[in-house]
């Protein structure tokens, strides 16, 4: 049984990855203008990541398909993915394969021992998928280095933090799990990231269009809207802020 079950799995998850092959395969064959359309290619991948989590997250996850293939679509066309379109692209791989268990149900032929095994995959990660669609409700990153209007992702009702940081920034790495943290605990806290490096800039991006759109001389650089939606503080005061809130969670790096 236990092998039957890791067959079924093995199958499922050749499946997803065979599509993202043949997405590349496609994508490679364009060949020019590709790398001019990386910074659009990256925000466009955590936009269909929310517009996917949404549609699961109500249980209308054959709607939400085609929005995980895009994320593989457009994945195949980057030479290099950030750790959070790497997540983006391992959440579509983990819900293609419950399309593909349910498919395999649907289809009617299965024998009966299989098609239970495929039922029992299929709902655990659906089960399994409710919590990170919360998780990318509460945390979500709406740049890499492109300008960008943060006050039309100001939440109304809720505290809204924006970060602004760079993988490239130590402080910044050291307190990023600490904001992910607070956003769980905190149900009135929403936390909006803003990535000023441009994809496949090394080094902190201070050129980048929005480290220039904001006159960024230093992060993390944090901006704190209140429940009006007005902005309340932002640079020292809202950094200081901040720690008092990760202090007073009782939450530790």
């Amino acid at each position: 049984m236990g092998k039957v079950m890791g067959l079924v799995f093995t199958l499922a998850l050749a499946a997803s990855f065979l599509q993202f092959a043949m997405t590349r395969q496609l994508s490679a064959q364009e060949g020019k203008g590709v790398e001019a359309k990386a910074g659009v290619e990256a925000a466009s991948i955590e936009s269909e990541l929310k517009k996917a989590q949404s549609l699961a997250d109500e249980g209308r996850y054959q709607e939400a398909i085609p929005h995980f293939r895009r994320i593989l679509e457009l994945a195949s066309q980057k030479h290099e993915l950030s750790a959070q379109e790497y997540f983006a692209l391992g959440i579509a791989h983990m819900h293609l394969m419950a399309d593909a268990f349910d498919k395999a149900i649907k289809s009617g032929v299965l024998e009966p021992k299989i098609a239970e095994i495929c039922q029992r995959w299929r709902d655990n990660i659906w089960k399994k998928a409710a919590p990170v669609a919360e998780a990318v409700k509460r945390v979500q990153v709406i740049s890499h280095g492109e300008e960008v209007d943060i006050a039309s992702y100001v939440v109304k009702g809720k505290i809204t933090i924006f970060d602004f940081y760079s993988e490239y920034c130590p402080p910044c790495r050291r307190i990023a799990p600490l904001l992910e943290k607070l956003a769980e605990k905190r149900d009135d806290i929403v936390v909006i990231k803003v990535d000023i490096n441009r994809p496949g800039v090394r080094g902190i991006d201070w050129e980048s269009p929005v480290a220039r759109q904001y006159r960024l001389q230093s992060i993390p650089h944090f901006k704190i809207y209140g429940l009006d939606g007005k902005l309340q503080m932002e640079g020292d005061r809202a950094y200081e802020q901040v720690l008092r809130w990760i202090k007073e969670a009782g939450i530790s790096g």
